[in-house]
């Protein structure tokens, strides 16, 4: 993913300016981080609530057979 996003920015840049080039793609590593780490946020966020999900199933049944 992080080589599509750097060809892209490469192509979309002049050549004759690298300082302009390496901005773009300094830009664009920190656009795929953060969306990885946002990504990684909501994986976590995901499986805590499916944990407690079960929990509190496993829970209910343990208090209906009570």
């Amino acid at each position: 993913m992080c080589e599509g996003v750097a060809i892209v920015a490469a192509k979309s840049v002049p050549r004759a300016n690298p300082d302009v080039a390496l901005g773009v793609l300094r830009d664009a590593g920190h656009k795929v981080l953060r969306l990885s780490v946002a990504l990684r946020e909501s994986v976590y966020r995901i499986s805590r609530n499916g944990v407690q999900a079960c929990r509190e199933d496993s829970e209910n049944h343990w208090n209906d057979e009570k």
